[in-house]
């Protein structure tokens, strides 16, 4: 009777040795799974940065046309497409959720124009400017003003 309260004694330490070791493994494969998906993370945000730093995000605002200021000519057109370059992702996504009001607050600064003033080289340089100056006024409520890096004309037209 003795080797039997011996030998379940021992296997009784055996079967804690094993659950111990069981707990221990897991413990160990947890720690290096959390371990893993911060690195993943890490390495994600990291490439994310990358991407916004190192290459150009643009915004195709489309095309656009107006009716300019009358002149010595009568009244005149300007076609113009324009793209914007942002300095990252989350400006691109609000411009083009805001859109109609971008597209909006272009159309009546572009109307105020005078023909003989864009036509030139400076008159173009001074409207990229003055399209910049924009989206200084918040395009929703508790907004930074956006932060356009460059305007692009892809058409300028007048006629």
């Amino acid at each position: 009777m003795a080797s039997n309260t011996e030998n379940s004694g021992i296997y009784r330490a055996i079967q804690w040795l094993l659950l111990a070791a069981v707990v221990a493994v897991g413990v160990a494969n947890l720690y290096l799974l959390l371990q893993s998906r911060e690195g993943q993370q890490e390495f994600a945000s990291a490439s994310v940065k990358r991407t916004t730093s190192s290459a150009p995000i643009f915004v195709d605002v489309g095309p656009l046309t107006v009716n300019l200021q009358n002149d010595a000519y009568g009244q005149r057109l300007l076609y113009i497409g324009l793209t914007l370059q942002v300095s990252d992702f989350e400006t691109r996504d609000l411009l083009n959720r805001h859109m109609p009001e971008v597209q909006s607050r272009l159309l009546l600064l572009l109307s105020g124009q005078n023909a003989e003033q864009l036509i030139p080289a400076t008159g173009k340089q001074k409207l990229a400017q003055d399209i910049k100056g924009l989206f200084q006024t918040p395009l929703a409520q508790m907004q930074m003003p956006v932060e356009v890096e460059q305007v692009l004309f892809t058409n300028f037209i007048v006629q």
